[in-house]
């Protein structure tokens, strides 16, 4: 669960996931980078939201997300631990 792991944990976590599901590599810097400008499109977000929920226990769609917590990396991560 994602409320006994740090931010960074958490954000090294959804790194790796969309690293899998793009097939790139990506930087500790991409986490800051919108996500469209990484290559992740409507169907890349549902993988990641899958893939969050698999890895972390945490139903995305159950926190009242606003967009802006779908904006990066970072985002995702800061809203997954205030929610989980």
């Amino acid at each position: 669960m994602a409320g006994t792991l740090s931010l960074d944990a958490v954000r090294r976590g959804l790194l790796a996931e969309l690293e899998t599901i793009l097939a790139v590599d990506l930087s500790p810097d991409d986490a800051r980078k919108p996500l469209p400008e990484l290559g992740v499109d409507t169907r890349g977000l549902v993988e990641l939201f899958v893939a969050v929920e698999t890895r972390f226990g945490v139903k995305l769609m159950e926190l009242g997300l606003a967009r802006a917590d779908l904006e990066t990396i970072d985002a995702m991560a800061a809203a997954i631990c205030r929610g989980a």
